[in-house]
């Protein structure tokens, strides 16, 4: 069942162990790569196996880094055209040009009245 995305932003070594992902931090935890729909690398210091690029492709999980400016900067998808990350990328590039523009104002919107929200539930302006 895939249903978790791990956003790793501290130095880390990535590894494989057997159907697991291991990652070493201070402790090192196991997540079962039939869990994982996406990674996000959002450090400098992380270090990964081809293991682990080879367990992602064959798990159709979505593995992106980040710039220096912790916004999206590559993408590894599995090279499989039936794979679940590669379907969605092509239905938001296929997108019209109005609705794209449409669905990021949306967004922006609603991170906005989050931001608002917080402010309010921390008593500030």
């Amino acid at each position: 069942m895939v249903w978790r995305s791990l956003v790793i932003s501290r130095p880390t070594r990535l590894r494989r162990e057997h159907f697991s992902l291991a990652v070493e931090q201070e402790a090192t935890a196991f997540v079962p790569f039939e869990d994982i729909a996406v990674v996000v690398l959002d450090h400098r210091d992380i270090t990964l196996t081809h293991a682990v690029l080879a367990a992602c492709a064959e798990y159709g999980i979505g593995l992106y880094v980040t710039g220096q400016n912790h916004q999206p900067a590559g993408v590894f998808l599995p090279y499989l055209s039936h794979s679940r990350t590669t379907r969605l990328l092509r239905q938001q590039l296929a997108l019209s040009r109005p609705l794209a523009k449409q669905a990021w104002a949306a967004l922006v919107r609603r991170k906005i009245e989050n931001q608002a929200t917080c402010l309010h539930l921390a008593g500030r302006e």
